[in-house]
């Protein structure tokens, strides 16, 4: 898989080859808390197209993480945004990361995509 670092010892993305090597990895490495985008990234295509579904879910995927990123019981770990090997759901990931970067975090568009670029 693939690893990027979005803020050095608190938060990463990371893409797995499948979700068993996903839970895998959640077990071998107990520091680390791993969580997906799955419920926000649910969209119905009008053609070929994708995305998270509506700026609900955006919104929901931001409190969601807001609230781990604060939260006491993971102020010492490692929060990782997990994906698997599929490239609409990769995009979505990356996506909503972005605007979690941006919106609460208070990054520039730039900044929020940089990691993505190494």
């Amino acid at each position: 898989g693939r690893h990027y670092t979005i803020m050095p010892g608190r938060l990463s993305f990371a893409i797995f080859p499948d979700e068993a090597s996903m839970q895998a990895q959640s077990r071998a490495f107990p520091h680390l808390i791993f969580f997906t985008s799955r419920e926000q990234s649910t969209y119905h295509g009008y053609c070929s197209d994708f995305g998270p579904s509506d700026i609900s879910s955006v919104v929901s995927f931001c409190v969601r993480s807001r609230k781990m990123m604060e939260g006491t019981a993971h102020e010492d770990k490692m929060l990782v945004h997990a994906s698997t090997l599929n490239e609409a759901a990769n995009t979505n990931a990356a996506f909503l990361l972005g605007a979690y970067l941006v919106l609460i975090e208070g990054w520039t568009p730039e900044e929020a995509a940089a990691p993505f670029a190494r």
